[in-house]
């Protein structure tokens, strides 16, 4: 009788780099994760808070300028959406936080920034101003270019303005011709178009900033020499270029 020889199947010897992968985490996924939370919290946020401040300004004399709303309604609807995006920006991140905060906070953070917006339209410094004549006719401002500019001087201490309202007498004063329309004249609506700051005495990088400052928010910016070197912003009448 011949014997028929049995053969066992092998045993499959485990695959150990397998299993390690397994059981390790993938470190490279977990760190890149990190990396994105840590950027949303250093660039998100502080992004998030901002925008609020140059939505209030930039909304405001958008409506003024292209949809001929009234002055004042451009303040209040500006004021608005920013008042909406900045307690959704601080709600989610007092969420994230842990934090729950209810209705109250969300009414403490409108009255704050209906407060903000109020101080910029009645307030400017002695210290931002050329001479005391210009501070008494800060009311005669456009209120969107009041706010505009009390904002700034909150980024720039330093900046002065050296001309708002003018009459044709004025400039007769300073040997100059009278210009037949100008914004620094009350317009129709009550109100002036336009102010003068200062550029002598500051550096360039600091003037070329207050000009990029305002045409972000939506005026217009000449730098000329007039009676002296100045930068010369205004804010647009609608239906006129």
């Amino acid at each position: 009788m011949s014997v028929v020889p049995i053969s066992w199947p092998e045993k499959k010897q485990p695959d150990i780099k397998r299993a390690r992968r397994k059981r390790e985490p993938d470190v490279s996924i977990g760190s890149h994760r990190k990396s994105i939370r840590w950027k949303r919290w250093v660039f998100g946020v502080p992004t998030g808070l901002v925008l609020p401040f140059i939505l209030l300004v930039r909304f405001s004399s958008w409506l003024y300028s292209e949809y001929l709303i009234n002055a004042w309604l451009s303040v209040v609807l500006g004021c608005g959406m920013a008042m909406i995006l900045l307690v959704a920006v601080s709600l989610v991140v007092a969420r994230k936080i842990g934090m729950q905060p209810g209705k109250r906070s969300a009414r403490t953070f409108f009255l704050l920034f209906a407060s903000y917006t109020l101080y910029l339209l009645v307030f400017i410094s002695a210290g931002n101003v050329k001479t005391p004549d210009i501070r008494e006719t800060y009311s005669s401002l456009h209120p969107v270019l009041r706010v505009a500019t009390s904002n700034f001087m909150l980024l720039d201490s330093e900046a002065v303005v050296t001309e708002s309202q003018r009459k044709a007498a004025d400039y007769q004063e300073m040997g100059l011709l009278s210009p037949r329309s100008s914004l620094h004249y009350v317009q129709h609506n009550g109100f002036v178009h336009a102010i003068d700051l200062r550029t002598k005495g500051r550096s360039e990088l600091r003037n070329v900033l207050t000009a990029a400052y305002f045409r972000l928010m939506g005026f217009s910016t000449l730098r000329h020499n007039g009676t002296a070197d100045h930068l010369h912003v205004s804010l647009r009448i609608p239906g006129k270029t």
